[in-house]
């Protein structure tokens, strides 16, 4: 019986005719003509022997459509898919060829996709190029970088036009980097919440720097920065890593500000990377909860022709860790392990080494050791120089226990690094998740030596970084304080969060009942009627904290766009707060497209042409400039 839910198979039409091309017919646009083939004078449906003399088309849909109905329905299906794909081709499609068309196109693919600049100039493309398009001028890698450099120039003075009329105020991540070439920049990727009340993140600069990654030349080229696109007044906070080179520049940064009358607390408008911070527990988990080995293993050919002792040797992580890189360095090792994969009907697959300062690498090296237990055990059982590392079934339960301990961690950081949602309201119910996973867990596991849980204490101690995001916490109205009742916070520190709440929307953001008084009109009956509760209650905040709190899976940022009308002066508190991302991943995500234009055959790319290609790339897919050609 078939599946009801997969395509109905078009029938071969029965009756073959050949189609009467001449006829006027063939210049009809109805869509009923496709299920029938015309042969003067008569229309034969494609389905069964029906035909038609040259009836109107409301005769033929009536006939298709009661003995051919699920050929139409599965024909209107396709066009239906046909019609989504045209919202992606069909603007190209329409587009008649031009030189200029051609050199945009140009542009972008080269620089979206990292391509070389001398691209054009290779031979093979140039074939390519003139065999679909004879006597197409094909521009020089000259030509290619002066579209480069005109396009950042255009394009910088497109956003930074954008930025200086975004409402509210920008959130910046900071970070330095070296390229392949020995190229040192800083990257800053910058967010905001733009008058739809969407979040948007995007590269603000990808800036040369001169001389060494101190805190001092860091704050002086950031502030340079903000000068260019001329918003330094609109800063609101910086996020970076805990690195001391970042306390100076922070330090630095404030001290400049101040001198313009501009409020930057190096301390209270700092966040710090919840991501670095998940990651110093995670590793401290590794190192001292299962771990007792402390030889570093960063270099894994190091690691390969290391001692063994017997401390090692107790220890599930070190044997494991030991016999993959030992398989990894043989050729032969490595192809017998496939073939018990293929014995065992398991995908082969290669083992995965970790690295000491990457947590995730070893979670990643214990999930691909778990999906290849089995060969793995053969392949060390049958060789006798790695039959010393063979785990037993109690080592692998305890490998599968750190495993699990560590996706609260994997899922805490993919949680924290979103780019599509508010993060930093998360930063205090991620702590208390992580904390919650590891206490059940050390509950289970309580050492007969009393030993107190690092892993715990180091979160707890991370906790007190963390208390000048409660106001981030109360703007997310599916939190608010309610959170840290439900969560039997003590009385103490949610007072603690009200106060630091409080205060900021008395400072900065809320507007005297004098400044704001409405103007009387015959209209003040009815809005006093209407607006009764807020007369007798005129703070938005503690209209705002007294209302119940929203679902869990409700958008809080179309929550508020609803809502701000209501709460005109708190949403524009709302608006700069939860667009503070959490963590630094935004800029690490920038450095990610860094190594993938300077690679090995691009180590000659000048600094000034890595500065425009990752700029353009940032600000092209976030939709800021247009793509415009220099003239030959």
């Amino acid at each position: 019986m078939s599946n009801p839910s997969s395509p109905i198979p078009v029938p071969t039409p029965i009756v073959e005719l050949e189609a009467d091309t001449n006829s006027s017919s063939s210049s009809k646009r109805s869509l009923v003509y496709q299920f029938f083939t015309y042969k003067s004078p008569k229309y034969y449906c494609n389905y069964c022997p029906k035909s038609f003399s040259n009836k109107s088309t409301s005769t033929l849909w009536r006939h298709v459509n009661k003995h051919h109905p699920k050929i139409v329905a599965e024909t209107q299906k396709q066009e239906e898919k046909i019609g989504e794909m045209d919202k992606f081709v069909i603007s190209d499609q329409k587009e008649n060829f031009s030189q200029k068309g051609y050199r945009k196109r140009l542009i972008r693919w080269v620089v979206n996709n990292d391509q070389p600049f001398n691209v054009t100039e290779n031979r093979e493309f140039r074939d390519m190029m003139t065999f679909i398009r004879p006597g197409m001028h094909i521009p020089s890698a000259d030509t290619i970088r002066r579209d480069l450099t005109e396009n950042f120039k255009t394009s910088k003075d497109v956003f930074r036009q954008q930025l200086q009329e975004a409402p509210g105020r920008l959130s910046f991540t900071v970070d330095a980097w070296t390229s392949k070439n020995q190229i040192p920049f800083l990257g800053i990727s910058v967010h905001w919440i733009n008058d739809k009340w969407e979040l948007k993140c995007t590269t603000l600069d990808f800036c040369i720097l001169s001389g060494s990654h101190t805190g001092a030349n860091l704050s002086q080229r950031f502030l340079e920065v903000l000068q260019e696109f001329g918003i330094t007044t609109k800063i609101l906070a910086i996020g970076c890593d805990n690195a001391s080179n970042m306390d100076v520049m922070l330090e630095n940064i404030s001290q400049s500000l101040k001198l313009q009358n501009i409020i930057f607390d190096p301390n209270n408008h700092r966040v710090r990377c919840l991501a670095h911070v998940i990651n110093l527990g995670a590793k401290k988990l590794i190192d001292h909860l299962y771990v007792t080995n402390k030889i570093s293993y960063e270099d894994e050919n190091t690691f390969e022709v290391s001692e063994d002792n017997d401390d090692n040797l107790k220890d599930a992580i070190y044997k494991l860790r030991k016999v993959i890189v030992k398989i990894r360095a043989s050729p032969q090792r490595r192809e017998k392990l496939k073939q018990q994969c293929i014995a065992a009907n398991i995908k082969p697959l290669e083992l995965i080494p970790d690295v000491s300062t990457r947590w995730n690498s070893t979670d990643d090296m214990i999930t691909r050791a778990l999906e290849l237990k089995q060969p793995l055990h053969n392949t060390a059982s049958a060789d006798k120089d790695l039959r010393k590392y063979i785990l037993s079934e109690e080592e692998w339960n305890c490998i599968l226990e750190v495993h699990e301990i560590l996706q609260c961690f994997k899922k805490s950081t993919n949680f924290s690094t979103g780019q599509q949602y508010p993060t930093l309201s998360y930063s205090v119910p991620i702590y208390n998740y992580l904390l919650d996973k590891l206490e059940d867990e050390y509950e289970k596991k309580e050492s007969e030596k009393g030993e107190e849980n690092e892993v715990v204490v180091a979160l707890n101690e991370s906790i007190e970084k963390i208390k000048q995001y409660y106001a981030f916490t109360v703007m997310d109205p599916r939190l608010k304080l309610q959170y840290y009742r439900d969560n039997k916070w003590e009385e103490s520190f949610i007072q603690e969060a009200k106060k630091q709440v409080v205060e900021l929307w008395k400072s900065t953001y809320k507007v005297n009942s004098a400044d704001n008084e409405e103007s009387h009109d015959d209209d003040d009956e009815i809005f006093g009627h209407i607006f009764k509760k807020r007369k007798l209650n005129n703070d938005e905040l503690s209209i705002y904290l007294d209302e119940k709190i929203i679902p869990g899976k409700t958008d809080i940022l179309a929550w508020w766009k609803a809502h701000e009308v209501e709460y005109p002066n708190l949403s524009k508190m709302a608006r700069d707060y939860l667009s503070i991302p959490a963590t630094s991943a935004p800029v690490e995500r920038i450095f990610s497209g860094g190594t993938d234009l300077v690679v090995q055959k691009r180590c000659s790319l000048k600094d000034e042409s890595i500065q425009k290609v990752m700029c353009l790339k940032g600000w092209w897919k976030s939709g800021f400039g247009g793509i415009t050609i220099v003239n030959d």
